[in-house]
């Protein structure tokens, strides 16, 4: 069996070299040990030492260009097409940016605007900044829902009216209203004295959603702020939202099953969520609640919602302003329940 040609320095170093370019870079030394035989063959050495050796380097240096030449061809041929796909990503991210830009700009200068026009109680500048149909809303109230512009226009410039300045800066305050009501998020929010007035804008950069409340009814303190996030996040289904709300342990009720006790915030939370995943809202001001809490003493500390299905989630918060308990079930079971005991009741009289 033959024994194949080792690479000479010559040919280490030009793969060396080709290493730079590519990491693929490599000569088969079959192929190698092969055409080395056939030049060889074909260029008999003489008997002259002299020209053996320039032989030798000849045959080498052939069989390194050969080798050499594919390689050199689909560097060439593959750099154009990398250095295009980088411009194309280049160009890409550039117009993404410039679009995130072109956004951010127009949204600052619609905000800037209708915080003007509001300030400057001026009607006409107003009525530029407010889209086709605004979501109007008054906090407390039913009024107002989907306005028309028009409409929108009459009623922010009633509510307006005897208003001092809106200050719509980060202030701590604007920061609290923001954090206590999380579908608030995107809303521009001004604060004047006890009156607040947020806004948002639509795809068009037009004002399209304005909410008109006082600070007491965004701003809660203790239990009572608990109580409306611990609602607000469950219905938005804010699951980290609501760990934070929670107690480290928490007693955990699956009526009229035994399950749970007192279990870690992380147990309670993940139970929470398996019973109550793709069953959302909760209705926490149905009129039948107290009709179950009458029934179920246990549940007078409780808050209590129902969703359309007749799912019951309840929860208690402590001293510490945290979510202690939760309690789940359904209607079904607590009129059960509440039939039961009436006839027992019944049967003793």
């Amino acid at each position: 069996m033959e024994n194949e040609t080792k690479l000479t320095k010559t040919e280490e170093k030009l793969v060396a070299k080709l290493r730079l370019s590519s990491d693929q870079a490599k000569i088969n030394p079959e192929f190698q040990r092969i055409l080395k035989r056939k030049l060889m063959n074909e260029f008999q050495p003489v008997h002259s030492v002299g020209l053996f050796a320039g032989h030798r380097f000849f045959v080498s240096t052939l069989a390194t260009f050969i080798l050499l030449v594919p390689v050199v061809i689909a560097f060439i041929l593959l750099r154009p097409r990398q250095i295009s796909e980088n411009n194309n990503v280049n160009d890409f991210n550039a117009g993404i940016s410039a679009s995130v830009t072109s956004d951010s700009v127009e949204v600052n200068q619609l905000k800037v605007e209708f915080r003007n026009a509001v300030n400057q109680k001026d009607a006409n500048l107003i009525s530029t900044t407010l889209a086709d149909q605004v979501q109007f809303t008054i906090q407390g109230t039913n009024c107002c829902g989907l306005l028309s512009k028009d409409e929108a226009l009459n009623e922010i410039s009633f509510q307006i009216k005897d208003k001092q300045e809106f200050d719509f800066s980060e202030n701590e305050a604007n920061k609290q209203i923001k954090s206590q009501n999380p579908e608030l998020e995107f809303y521009s929010v001004g604060i004047a004295g006890e009156d607040v007035l947020a806004f948002t804008a639509n795809e068009k950069w037009m004002v399209d959603g304005i909410l008109v409340a006082k600070t007491s009814q965004l701003i809660r303190t203790g239990k009572e702020r608990i109580y409306i996030s611990f609602k607000t996040r469950l219905n938005a289904g804010d699951y980290e939202g609501i760990k934070q709300l929670l107690a480290q342990n928490v007693t955990l009720q699956n009526f009229p099953d035994e399950c749970c006790g007192q279990v870690s915030s992380d147990e309670a939370l993940q139970m929470l969520t398996t019973e109550i995943n793709n069953k959302l809202p909760f209705d926490f001001d149905r009129g039948d609640i107290s009709q179950i809490k009458g029934s179920h003493g246990f549940l007078q500390s409780y808050i209590l919602g129902i969703n359309e299905d007749g799912l019951v989630v309840g929860f208690t918060v402590n001293d510490s302003e945290q979510v202690d308990s939760i309690f789940i079930s359904s209607l079904s079971e607590l009129l059960k329940e509440e039939v039961k005991g009436v006839v027992i009741e019944n049967q003793q009289q």
